[in-house]
Order: structure tokens, then C-alpha cells, then sequence
């Protein structure tokens, strides 16, 4: 009985290390040669991404309505057209004696210039300005946006481009361990409940593997999607994306930016060109509702010459009226002296301003509507200040965290490669504290990108990302 025993213990021990011997034999495949099979080799920058920024769709209809307002300013700053008019006419008179009829034939010419806008034009026209300065803003906001876009999702692929080759060789040796137990538990050395956890531990692991490349598979197609590409590659493999790293230090506190945040928002720019708006037109009804219309004229025998100004319009008219023929002229008829009639006529029109005073009524209301509108706006751009703020602050400190513990396993490791090299631990608890090490050391990037893109987003609401150009 006492023999059956030593035999069996000397079994085992002889098993464990027949299995140390081939496990180290099978080696995992290398993260480089992984990668290789789902890239496409090619490298991909952050900067080439940038260059695909004009295709976007969301930036080339920021750029129409810009194009747009931009025409409206030219629209409105031309007061108007000249007009010419020609304005022929038959008159005929007819004598009740001896029925004798004249006929005459005359022409009345005229043109009409705009020396100017009106004050209504004029209010107009500062408005157009203000909208393309907004637009203007919307413009740049939407750039800004789309940049930090871009690289939220490029930085999200590649960092599971890093992820990918960690998970391949934790799921390698997740197999490897599985196959070590069911070998074990043929010859009686484990119970069926520790391959369970290593068949559980197996399915984690190669669900962790096809949900990174999933991930990485449908990230591409976003990024691809927002470079504004029509996606006829998207059935070729994913290029290796770079690292992109850049300062991330603030020196100022969201009191200090809020400033730069009101005056670069175009939302908030709208609202102060809706107050302004009113404002200007409320002044304009203010003024008194009058008029002058100047109008001096000369006549010389059938010849009119007229000229007529209004100021409020500011539009000069200009006529010319005379005879063009005479048919069946009677004989009888005296011959016309030269008879020169000249004269002016002034005519002042007058308001009484009571439909004036009721839409400035109206307008009061709508203003303070809109300033409250204008003081809701910047209370919401303050608040995303504040959150985004407070959300740097603990990505920071999760950065720091991560770091702690990436220390902690580095020494953990090192403390079982100690063990391993003094034949206390198998090849594959080695294996499982490098893999650790490595996932431990990608947290710290995670972190850090994190820090990086919550930056960005800053840096985007306070209309600054110069940064990246550099």
C-alpha cells in the first residue's frame, strides 16, 4: 500500500514537470506578428486624418452657410438699382364747329437713382454683418468640433490596436492552462470544478479577444465615416494608427475662461445679435415719423423737366416730358410764345407715430425675452465649463492612479520571475503576471488618452486648439 503511494507522488511530480517542459515549448505568437494579420501594415497619422478634415459634411455646411450670410451682407449693403422708364402717350382734341381733330404725340422719360440706404436698409444691413460674424464663429466651432471628433475616435482605435496583442496572448495562455487541466484531470490530479474555472476562464478571455476585434472593426468604420470617405475600403484590413501625445497642462480655472468660452460660442453670439437687433430697431421707431419729399421743376412751351428727392428713401427721380409730332394741326391755331414757368415744391409728411409706439411695446417684451434667453445661454456654457473642468481633474487623477498601479504589478512580477527562476512557480505564473504587467501598463495609456481627449474638449468650448498644429 505504502509502494502504491510513492509510485502514484512520483507520478505527479514526474507529470508537473513534463508539463513545465512543454509549456514552455509552446510559446504564444509575438503581439507583432498579430497585429500584422489584422493591419494593413500601413501607418495611418493623425495628421493625414486632419488633412480629410474639408470632406466632412457637417464642415462643408458650415462652410454654405457662411457662403450664404456672406452674400446676404452683400445684398444688403447695395442700396438698389437705377431705373430708366419711357412713358409714350397720344392725345387728340376734336373741335365741336367744324369737326376738326388734332392729334399729338408726346413722351415723358424718366430715371430714378438711390443715393443711399435707408434707415430701414441701414438697420438691415448691420444685422446681415453681425450674422456673418456668428456664422463666422459656427464655422470655427464646428471645425473645432470635428477635430476633437476625429480624435476621440482615432485615439480610441489604437488603443485597441494595443489592447489586441495583450488579450491574443492572455487568451493563449488561457487555452494553454485549459489544456494543462484537462490533462490533469485525466490522470486524477484536479477536480472537474478547476476546469470548469479554467474553461470559464477561456471563454472570458476569447470573449475579451472578439469583442476588441469588433470594436476595432466598427470603430474604423466610424472614423472613416467622419473623414468624410464614401467607405468603398471598408472591407480592407485596419492600418496601424500612431500615438498622439501633446501638453495637457491648464493654466488657468474655469472663472478665468469663461470669457473665451462666451465670445467664441456662436449660440451665444445669436442670442446677443437677436438683443442687438431689437435694440436697433427700437431706437429707429423712437424717431419722429416724418418726411420730405423736395420736387423743383422747369416748363418751356411743351417741354417738363422734373426732379423729385425723398429723403427717407433716398431716391432721386428725374423727368423729361415732351412732343413728339402734332398731326392735322389747325391753321388757325395761334403761334405759341416762349414762355419759361419754373418753381419748387416742398411736401412734409408727418406721423403720429401710434403704430410705431406699439411695436416698440412689443419689442420690450421680446428683448427681455431674449436677454433672459442670452443670461440662460451663458449659465449653460458656464456649466459645461465647470463639468468639464471637474472631469480633468479626475481623469488626472485616474491617470495618477493607473500608474500606481502599473508600479504595483511591475513589482509583482518581478517578484514571481524571482520565484520562476528559483523553480517555485510554473512558466505559465510568469506568463500571467507579464500579461498583467502589460494590461496594467495600457490601463496607464487609457488613463492618459482620457486625460488628453477631456483636454481637447476644453480646449474645443474655449475656442483654442492651435496646440495641435505643432
Amino acid at each position: 500500500m505504502h509502494n502504491t503511494n510513492r509510485e502514484y507522488i512520483s507520478f505527479k511530480i514526474n507529470f508537473f514537470m513534463t508539463f513545465i517542459i512543454l509549456s514552455a515549448l509552446i510559446l504564444p505568437l509575438s503581439a507583432q506578428e498579430i497585429m500584422s494579420e489584422q493591419t494593413t501594415g500601413e501607418t495611418l497619422s493623425f495628421s493625414r486624418v486632419l488633412a480629410d478634415l474639408d470632406q466632412s459634411t457637417a464642415l462643408g455646411a458650415a462652410r454654405e452657410a457662411y457662403e450664404t450670410s456672406r452674400k446676404e451682407v452683400e445684398s444688403s449693403r447695395y442700396p438698389g438699382d437705377p431705373e430708366l422708364s419711357l412713358q409714350p402717350g397720344v392725345k387728340t382734341q376734336y373741335s365741336g364747329e367744324d369737326g376738326y381733330g388734332q392729334t399729338d404725340l408726346t413722351m415723358s422719360t424718366g430715371a430714378s437713382f438711390v443715393l443711399g440706404r435707408s434707415l430701414l436698409q441701414e438697420e438691415k444691413y448691420r444685422a446681415a454683418r453681425r450674422s456673418l460674424q456668428t456664422e463666422l464663429l459656427s464655422l470655427q466651432d464646428v471645425r473645432r468640433q470635428r477635430v476633437s471628433y476625429l480624435y476621440q475616435i482615432y485615439s480610441n482605435l489604437w488603443l485597441l490596436q494595443q489592447e489586441y496583442p495583450i488579450l491574443v496572448d492572455d487568451k493563449n495562455l488561457a487555452e494553454e492552462k485549459y489544456e494543462g487541466l484537462i490533462q490533469l484531470y485525466e490522470n486524477g490530479a484536479v477536480t472537474l470544478s478547476q476546469v470548469e474555472d479554467g474553461q470559464e476562464d477561456l471563454d472570458t478571455a476569447e470573449d475579451s479577444l472578439n469583442q476588441n476585434l469588433l470594436d476595432q472593426r466598427l470603430t474604423w468604420f466610424t472614423l472613416e465615416q467622419a473623414r468624410g470617405l464614401s467607405g468603398s475600403r471598408s472591407g480592407d484590413a485596419i492600418p496601424l494608427l500612431e500615438d498622439v501625445r501633446f501638453e495637457t497642462a491648464l493654466d488657468e480655472k474655469p472663472a478665468g475662461m469663461t470669457d473665451d468660452v462666451l465670445n467664441t460660442s456662436p449660440e451665444y453670439s445669436k442670442q446677443q445679435d437677436s438683443v442687438t437687433s431689437l435694440t436697433e430697431t427700437m431706437t429707429r421707431l423712437e424717431r419722429p415719423d416724418w418726411n420730405v419729399l423736395v420736387k423743383p421743376f422747369l416748363s418751356r412751351d411743351d417741354q417738363d423737366w422734373t426732379m423729385t428727392f425723398n429723403w427717407e428713401n433716398r431716391n432721386l427721380d428725374l423727368g423729361y416730358a415732351f412732343p413728339m409730332g402734332t398731326f392735322n394741326e389747325a391753321e388757325s391755331q395761334s403761334v405759341q410764345q416762349d414762355n419759361w414757368v419754373s418753381g419748387i415744391s416742398v411736401t412734409l409728411t408727418l406721423g403720429l407715430g401710434k403704430s410705431d409706439r406699439l411695436e416698440k411695446d412689443l419689442l420690450i417684451s421680446e428683448r427681455l425675452r431674449q436677454q433672459e434667453l442670452q443670461k440662460e445661454q451663458a449659465d449653460k456654457l458656464s456649466l459645461e465649463l465647470r463639468a468639464l473642468y471637474q472631469r480633468f481633474i479626475q481623469a488626472r487623477k485616474n491617470l495618477d492612479l493607473a500608474r500606481e498601479a502599473s508600479k504595483r504589478q511591475s513589482r509583482l512580477k518581478e517578484a514571481v520571475v524571482t520565484r520562476f527562476e528559483a523553480g517555485q512557480a510554473l512558466r505559465t505564473d510568469r506568463a500571467s503576471a507579464e500579461i498583467s504587467e502589460r494590461m496594467s501598463l495600457w490601463k496607464v495609456e487609457q488613463a492618459r488618452v482620457a486625460v488628453q481627449q477631456i483636454y481637447l474638449s476644453l480646449m474645443v468650448l474655449a475656442g483654442d486648439i492651435a496646440f495641435l498644429d505643432n
